[in-house]
């Protein structure tokens, strides 16, 4: 956002403001308190836009994150066609995106290959979770197919579909506020006034994650908005910036950037403190009551079967992290019924 908006004064309140509204979002701050993939997969992200929109003239910047985005996370997938756009736009000539396909083709091929320490890992000896006993070929395409989730994908009927599209626009809404949502398009509006590439490069950011966070019918797929949350708290900087700069000459009189910091700065501490209660994981024993009623049920050299995410997780952790279960139960083994 500092770079974006580095013709502006003080760009690094605006590229504060961004940061703080961006840490603020319930979709970031939730994955962030938790052991989940997604807290990486939001720095990959961050790292991926950074390369695209601050170093584009340098392509090879934007393999690192692509790599490791590939071997992480395949979501970072859709991401790539605005990736391509944002090194393609900036240079000139007829073979312009011969250079920014290589690179990205680098990275995916790279990311790509990493898959291929899955079957040797899994041939090793029998890791206490494996996910589709990856040591023979059928395992190993069930596993990085994502065969135990495409039946999510196109599940839904049309009038779900148009359920979903509601959802998504609350899901962005409810990241920073109706207010903030309209500074953010305010600052898109801006874009396509003075910066249409960037316009561009948002629309082509935003779409193919929305519309698989759309078609992809699970409970949870709103956390594959997370690049629309980040792409969103740099239209909210640039708005307010540009909001400012309206009001600078009309309210000569008045500091309007201390001004205008402040009242951002206490409204970011008022949402904040609303979200905490429904955020914060201090209360949440369930999982903790959880393993208790199960460790005293349970029996040595049991075998404990589950179905559901939660359940199942919490098994993991108190058979293989905390240790509470084999504790309680020595030689006790979780099975989850789906693998």
């Amino acid at each position: 956002a500092g770079h974006l908006l580095r013709q502006e004064t003080r760009a690094w309140v605006w590229a504060l403001l961004a940061g703080l509204a961006w840490a603020t979002a319930p979709l970031p701050w939730s994955q962030s308190i938790i052991t989940e993939v997604y807290s990486l997969h939001a720095l990959l992200i961050a790292l991926l836009a950074w390369a695209v929109l601050v170093k584009p003239l340098r392509v090879w910047y934007v393999v690192p994150p692509v790599v490791l985005g590939i071997a992480h996370h395949l979501t970072i997938v859709l991401l790539l066609p605005a990736a391509l756009y944002a090194l393609f736009v900036v240079r000139t000539g007829p073979r312009r995106w011969l250079q920014p396909a290589l690179a990205l083709g680098l990275g995916v091929t790279i990311g790509a290959l990493l898959y291929a320490r899955i079957p040797l890992v899994a041939a090793s000896g029998p890791p206490p979770v494996n996910w589709g006993y990856a040591d023979n070929l059928a395992g190993f395409w069930w596993l990085v197919s994502g065969a135990a989730y495409r039946g999510y994908l196109l599940s839904g009927s049309t009038g779900a579909a148009l359920g979903r599209v509601t959802a998504w626009a609350s899901t962005v809404t409810s990241q920073f506020t109706p207010v903030g949502l309209a500074l953010g398009f305010a600052g898109l509006a801006v874009w396509d006034r003075v910066a249409p590439h960037l316009r561009t490069f948002s629309i082509i950011w935003v779409t193919p994650v929305s519309i698989y966070a759309i078609l992809y019918y699970t409970r949870d797929s709103d956390i594959y908005l997370l690049p629309v949350a980040w792409i969103v708290s740099v239209w909210m900087a640039v708005g307010a910036a540009a909001l400012v700069g309206w009001l600078q000459p009309r309210l000569a009189s008045l500091p309007v950037l201390p001004i205008a910091a402040s009242i951002a700065g206490v409204g970011l501490l008022l949402v904040v403190v609303l979200r905490w209660p429904s955020i914060a994981l201090r209360s949440d024993v369930e999982a903790r009551q959880y393993l208790s009623a199960v460790g005293d049920a349970l029996e040595p050299d049991s075998i404990l079967i589950t179905l559901a995410d939660r359940e199942t997780f919490a098994a993991w952790y108190g058979a293989w992290a905390g240790g509470s279960l084999r504790t309680a139960a020595p030689g006790m083994i979780p099975v989850n019924e789906s693998l």
